[in-house]
């Protein structure tokens, strides 16, 4: 029951100032609207549920950094792979062996002599 109150208190009093801030940033699609949105007004919500759950305020801006941290590593992996990367960064130690260069032969046919026995 205590969860349910403390959802809508926080919601009732940040959400049309989440929104309206969203739009004033152009939404919040883009990383850095997120980064913006999250030092404003998710900071004041993150202290309200704070208060509210009597939770130490150290804990809000730790939860902030593992949040932040969560977010930037889903984000690195939705970009698009570099070809270092799907290749491997190192480079081979092993090379594949050099082909032999053929050598033309003098005459570019064989006599029927040489096949056949001497007499």
């Amino acid at each position: 029951m205590g969860y349910v109150k403390v959802k809508v208190k926080v919601r009732n009093i940040h959400k049309p100032e989440l929104e309206a801030e969203a739009r004033k940033l152009g939404g919040a699609d883009t990383a850095k609207n997120i980064e913006k949105l999250w030092d404003t007004v998710i900071d004041k919500i993150d202290v309200e549920i704070t208060r509210i759950l009597k939770l130490p305020k150290e804990l809000a801006k730790t939860a902030k950094i593992m949040a932040k941290t969560m977010m930037k590593r889903r984000l690195q992996r939705t970009e698009e792979a570099t070809p270092e990367a799907i290749k491997g960064e190192e480079i081979s130690r092993l090379r594949p062996p050099q082909k032999s260069q053929r050598t033309q032969p003098k005459e570019p046919y064989l006599p029927l002599d040489r096949f056949l026995p001497d007499k």
